[in-house]
């Protein structure tokens, strides 16, 4: 089954999660101007109802994204919330133009996703590759490649 029906450009790195009611959600990076969302890549959403055996609609996650947007990764939480990182060249929120980490959530309850927020606020250098996974007690933890000389680590 094609996914990206949508799309017209490239696709990469596709990360799937099946949440408790056995839907799953898939998360991807494209470079395809759906929605407007700019030609450079962004982070892309669907959702495959195990219900009504459906995907959704395609969503723009990286809405605030003016440059390139990469490598995400996907996690559920015990309510079914959905977790989003990536790494992504956007100032945003002063985050400057080297990469930095993009965190967003989704409510599975209140059917809404969050703003964007920047997770690697102590970054002065590239922040890239995060990964992240979600503890029993609904705890986000997220790990990236940083070249920041953060508290002495050295830099690249």
């Amino acid at each position: 089954v094609v996914l990206s029906t949508e799309s017209s450009e490239t696709t990469f790195s596709p990360y799937i999660a099946i949440d408790s009611k056995d839907n799953v959600h898939l998360v991807w990076q494209d470079r395809t101007d759906y929605n407007g969302a700019g030609a450079d890549y962004d982070t892309l959403y669907k959702k495959y109802d195990s219900e009504s055996s459906s995907w959704s609609s395609t969503v723009v996650i990286s809405t605030e994204s003016t440059e390139g947007s990469f490598n995400s990764n996907i996690a559920i939480d015990s309510s079914d919330n959905i977790h989003l990182v990536w790494y992504d060249y956007t100032d945003y929120n002063g985050a400057g133009t080297d990469g930095d980490i993009f965190h967003k959530k989704y409510y599975a309850e209140l059917f809404y996703w969050t703003n964007t927020e920047v997770l690697s606020t102590e970054s002065t250098e590239g922040s890239s590759l995060p990964t992240m996974t979600i503890d029993s007690i609904d705890s986000v933890h997220v790990v990236w490649r940083d070249l920041t000389n953060y508290n002495g680590a050295g830099g690249g």
